[in-house]
């Protein structure tokens, strides 16, 4: 919350402590610290679980035309990685862009009543097009950076000789 308002705000604080210790003063720990908590949970869960998901469905569907992992050479593995990546990270961009939204607007203003009356309050002033909007920079950075984490999540399981995991699967 201090972070996000010394960015939305650069003279509401000189510094991270003095930033901190306004906003405790002005606002109390729960509404100046965790107005934003369950916009952040109503982000991250989705975020994560669409990440994870999206990036196994994509890796299955792009090894079951390129065949198994184990008849691939390292750098089609890393292509695979990075590729299915990418795509788990705009799948996570998307599904978390309107709690993204709401949890940045939450933490740049103060204002009277309960969060989620807050929230519901700037959902309806936004409305739906404006709870997307930076979506498409926020699909080329998170798809970016997933992108990187799994290719190098892939290439340091390989070099130290990490398996494939449980897999999980009806009978």
């Amino acid at each position: 919350a201090t972070r996000i308002r010394l960015v939305s705000q650069p003279t509401f604080a000189t510094g991270l402590v003095s930033g901190f210790t306004r906003i405790l003063k002005e606002e109390g720990v729960h509404r100046g610290f965790y107005s934003g908590f369950g916009p952040i949970v109503c982000k991250q869960v989705p975020y994560t679980m669409a990440k994870f998901v999206v990036y196994e469905r994509a890796s299955e569907a792009i090894l079951k035309r390129l065949g198994p992992p184990e008849s691939l050479s390292p750098s089609t593995m890393t292509a695979v990685n990075l590729t299915s990546g990418v795509i788990a990270g705009a799948a996570a961009a998307v599904v978390s862009q309107p709690a993204d939204t709401l949890l940045s607007k939450i933490n740049k203003t103060s204002g009277s009543g309960s969060a989620m009356s807050r929230l519901v309050v700037l959902a309806k002033e936004l409305g739906f097009r404006g709870l997307f909007l930076g979506l498409g920079p926020r699909i080329v950075l998170v798809g970016t950076l997933t992108s990187l984490q799994f290719g190098l999540y892939g290439d340091l399981k390989k070099t130290f000789g990490a398996g494939n995991g449980v897999e999980i699967r009806k009978i």
